[in-house]
């Protein structure tokens, strides 16, 4: 049997260590109101949306491998949870890297700029995830060009 629904869990708000690893939550919303958790182990689950967790500044460690992480869990959200001492475990995804091929290239600033202007889900060249390929992605894969 797997979690899917946390649902109740906000009222456990004395908790400082929640394991939840190999489940298939999606929303963890719930754990917004946990601000005395230190370690959170949200490893193998579809979890893609992390924002709820930037209030918890007791955070000390926090797993989320294997998850499906967007764009702005790793350009918002792990950085600013890691400038405030949390150790994030995570795979290393680069959205910026459009083509996936482990370096950021000027193949990546042509994939972006041959999606430019379209919108909707999902697109190649949105690497910031805002539903429209413009300006903002092409400034995010030339600021890791090279890496």
């Amino acid at each position: 049997m797997s979690i899917t629904d946390l649902t109740g869990l906000e009222y456990c708000s004395n908790l400082e260590v929640l394991n939840l690893r190999s489940n298939s939550i999606s929303d963890i919303s719930a754990l917004a109101e946990l601000t005395n958790l230190r370690h959170l182990y949200l490893d193998y689950n579809s979890i893609i949306d992390i924002s709820p967790l930037a209030g918890l500044n007791e955070l000390q460690e926090l797993y989320l491998t294997e998850n499906e992480l967007n764009s702005d869990a790793y350009t918002i959200h792990i950085p600013a949870l890691e400038a405030n001492g949390t150790d994030v475990r995570y795979d290393e995804e680069k959205p910026w890297d459009v083509t996936s091929d482990g370096v950021v290239s000027i193949f990546n600033l042509v994939a972006v700029t041959s999606k430019f202007g379209q919108s909707g889900d999902n697109l190649d060249g949105d690497v910031n995830g805002d539903g429209t390929v413009n300006i903002f992605d092409l400034i995010l894969v030339a600021a890791h060009f090279g890496e």
